[in-house]
């Protein structure tokens, strides 16, 4: 009788084991992240080599490439606007018990304003 009960207990000692691993094998952790971007990243290095009244609009076109939006003026200005966006999602979660997610945006603008082909100011929004 006791080999019976020792039996009794230690079958269901398994049998409780494989209960936990087979309902814990559904709860994965998951890890997700994705990041997409737009528009030409101006590089730091190619900044520093502006310099207002001395750059030509031509000089800021061969560093950055087309501009994402130009705007001229009604005296004669012309702005030359570069954004950047940069979009980074990131999730991880157990199956069934948390999840979590999390979404980010930055956009960079780089502005570029000329009056007669010469640069006459720049500037720099961003927006988290």
């Amino acid at each position: 009788m006791a080999k019976l009960s020792h039996r009794l207990r230690v079958g269901s000692a398994v049998a409780a084991l494989m209960c936990v691993v087979l309902l814990t094998t559904g709860c994965l952790v998951m890890y997700d992240r994705n990041v997409k971007t737009s528009g030409a990243a101006v590089v730091k290095a190619s900044l520093e080599s502006v310099r207002e009244g001395a750059t030509t609009r031509d000089d800021i076109i061969a560093a950055f490439g087309t501009p994402t939006q130009c705007l001229k003026l009604e005296d004669g200005r012309e702005v030359l606007t570069y954004v950047h966006t940069r979009r980074n999602k990131v999730g991880w979660g157990i199956i069934f018990i948390v999840v979590w997610k999390s979404d980010s945006e930055r956009v960079i603008r780089y502005h570029f304003e000329f009056k007669d082909d010469l640069l006459v100011r720049s500037w720099r929004e961003e927006t988290a």
